[in-house]
């Protein structure tokens, strides 16, 4: 049987009426520092770094938690699931970024994101994971999404329910319990393990 090779799968740009969101090259500069920037100020003294994040740290977190063969068709993505939001077009400034990642085999892909303090309560982040999970459930194929977050914190929480997600239940990240919401028909989580750094590996067949 011939080994799988990473390929091109996921759309290079996905548009919303304010937004345009680009993948994530992790071979790219600007990119880069950006990713990084965004990590040292919303998961700050978190990264393995001496605390801080590196682009050393951004790229093993995202080979970490790229989608698997069982998630994309049976085949290998080349690039992680993440795309950056820019305001406009291609070339506008980058405000956020968000990310399908495979965790665990015991816990659905989950969406992510964050996004600059000052671009927040503009209803971007909605508008954003909106276009994400449309993408990946009705275009490429998805059939089973989640998000997870603290139970304190109330904007993912309407974000979630703004997205149409329903109660899953809860994981636990490591001593954090999180809670989870998923699409409507899955069935709820009930405290798997749900490791942040994913299994540590790339996708392999």
């Amino acid at each position: 049987m011939a080994t799988l090779q990473p390929e091109d799968l996921f759309a290079p740009v996905l548009r919303t009426e304010r937004l345009t969101l680009t993948l994530f090259n992790m071979n790219d500069k600007d990119d880069n520092d950006f990713m990084t920037m965004m990590f040292n100020a919303e998961l700050p003294g978190a990264g393995p770094t001496d605390g801080n994040w590196t682009d050393k740290d951004i790229r093993r977190l995202s080979y970490s938690v790229m989608l698997k063969p069982s998630d994309a068709h049976g085949r290998i993505s080349k690039d992680p699931a993440v795309y950056i939001a820019r305001l406009g077009d291609a070339t506008g400034s980058p405000i956020g970024v968000l990310n399908l990642c495979r965790r665990t085999p015991n816990v659905p892909v989950d969406i992510g994101y964050m996004f600059k303090p000052e671009y927040r309560k503009n209803g971007y982040g909605t508008e954003g994971a909106t276009r994400l999970l449309q993408y990946f459930t009705e275009e490429f194929g998805i059939k089973e999404i989640c998000l997870v977050t603290d139970d304190s914190n109330i904007p993912s929480k309407r974000i979630a329910e703004k997205l149409n997600l329903v109660d899953g239940g809860y994981v636990m990240m490591g001593s954090n319990k999180c809670v989870v919401f998923v699409l409507p028909g899955m069935k709820k989580l009930e405290g798997q393990d749900f490791p942040f750094w994913g299994d540590g590996e790339e996708p392999s067949a």
